[in-house]
């Protein structure tokens, strides 16, 4: 984005997002295709956001998920996990 103020704004609301939430949630109970709208939700956010530790963590279980390998994609979320919580901290 060119606009700071715009980018700034997104930012700050980077926090109250749910689809982190959503794809625990959903991991949780093994639903594939929801985790899968919520990592891919979340990797859109990431790389329109240029968080790009996150965006990093985010491919692979976004790409196991679109596949439907669930057991995959929960072997890189400490990953995710800790490049969203990084970000989330340096946020407050």
């Amino acid at each position: 984005m060119s606009n700071e103020g715009l980018y700034e704004t997104f930012l700050l609301k980077f926090p109250r997002d749910l689809n982190m939430e959503k794809l625990r949630q959903a991991l949780v109970v093994e639903e594939a295709s929801s985790a899968f709208r919520a990592a891919h939700t979340l990797l859109g956010l990431a790389t329109n956001l240029s968080m790009e530790t996150l965006c990093e963590a985010l491919r692979p279980a976004t790409e196991a998920l679109r596949r439907g390998d669930l057991e995959l994609a929960k072997t890189h979320m400490p990953r995710v996990e800790e490049a969203y919580l990084l970000i989330i901290e340096a946020l407050k």
